[in-house]
């Protein structure tokens, strides 16, 4: 019979070895970080190559356990991607504004044509024509 003790106790075992194996991955990271930094590649750049690797590692993971879920999302990750680099971001547009001393509408009050833009544009795509579509509503 498991008592709420033993339970418990079994539990702050595993915790413990959980512990123990996320830091023996960071001394792996860490290894090889310094092993690129050893080899001459300077620290920024060795932190990229390390968090890169983890995130090709996570993704490698995902594809091992459910390839069809994985590609899905990263599908849907790329068509985001492609519909808010059409554009530049408004503050963007802003700053370069403001930098060269070109006058924009003031957000607190800008032209109806000017305000029917904005919604039309801002308005949030339903998630199913979205997910549903070969191609990324503009």
């Amino acid at each position: 019979m498991i008592t709420r003790a033993g339970l418990a106790d079994e539990i702050d075992g595993f915790d413990l070895q959980i512990r123990s194996l996320n830091e023996q991955k960071s001394a792996a990271y860490k290894a090889y970080r310094e092993q690129l930094e050893d080899a001459g590649m300077e620290p920024r750049r060795a932190a990229a190559e390390v968090a890169a690797t983890k995130a090709a590692i996570v993704k490698r993971r995902k594809l091992r356990e459910n390839p069809d879920e994985a590609r899905e999302k990263d599908d849907l990750i790329d068509a985001i991607l492609v519909e808010i680099m059409a554009r530049p971001s408004r503050a963007r547009e802003a700053s370069y504004a403001e930098a060269k001393g070109v006058e924009t509408n003031s957000p607190s009050a800008p032209s109806s044509s000017r305000a029917a833009e904005k919604t039309e544009a801002s308005a949030p795509l339903p998630l199913a024509s979205v997910a549903n579509s070969d191609r990324v509503p503009t």
